[in-house]
């Protein structure tokens, strides 16, 4: 049976229709990936909090690790067997007063870079012991303290009051003070050859007359003593 002319042009585009569906269904079942491909990836943060996390490694920090990268294991400072922290401890200086000190409450000049100075030979400090004021509980005295020898040198000088005199030193001028029981210690440093030093201080007093040192010396040399 012979076909009319608008059946074989229906018949031609229904084949082309069919062939364009072909096509396509055979390109989306090409690119469909297999099973393994769309298996869902592992969540980076699991809600399970038991899960198990992959640790992240720590990098070794400069000198916190030796060369194998693991933590030092030398004493940290401030731990036994470490090298001392950085806080200093309590004051070495020795005295009943927190070490030495002047008026303004300055410490000695630290000790030089050079070598220490020898100790002053026996002479080479001559000083004065004088009252300069005196008053029915108080007085002032002052000090005068001479290099003689060839060489700049520290110096001391050593006080002593009888304990029945209840003495006790006040304000201290041109001199760091340390007190040992009746016995006060004034310390200068730096005195040049030929250079006399003076310091005063303040002292209080239990008996209404004048007192007199039981002991003044500098450097193992006796004082001088004048009390009017």
């Amino acid at each position: 049976m012979a076909l009319t002319r608008r059946q074989r042009l229906g018949a031609a585009v229904g084949a082309v229709v069919l062939l364009y569906v072909v096509v396509g269904v055979w390109a989306i079942l090409g690119r469909q990936p297999d099973a393994v491909s769309i298996a869902p990836a592992a969540p980076m943060f699991p809600d399970d909090p038991d899960a198990f996390v992959p640790p992240v490694p720590v990098l070794p920090s400069a000198g916190g690790a030796g060369e194998s990268g693991r933590p030092s294991s030398a004493p940290s400072a401030g731990e036994p067997g470490g090298k001392p922290g950085g806080n200093a401890g309590p004051d070495q200086t020795g005295g009943n007063e927190g070490g030495d000190r002047d008026e303004q409450g300055r410490r000695p000049p630290p000790a030089s870079a050079g070598p220490p100075f020898p100790s002053p030979s026996a002479g080479q400090f001559t000083s004065q012991y004088t009252v300069t004021e005196s008053g029915s509980r108080t007085f002032h005295a002052r000090v005068f303290v001479t290099n003689r020898g060839p060489t700049t040198q520290n110096w001391s000088v050593r006080i002593t009051f009888a304990a029945s005199d209840q003495v006790s030193v006040g304000r201290t001028l041109g001199a760091f003070k340390r007190t040992s029981g009746t016995t006060f210690v004034f310390s200068g440093f730096n005195a040049r050859p030929g250079q006399t030093e003076i310091f005063g201080f303040d002292a209080t007093k239990g008996v209404s007359g004048p007192v007199r040192p039981t002991g003044c010396e500098t450097e193992g040399q006796t004082c001088d003593v004048q009390v009017g």
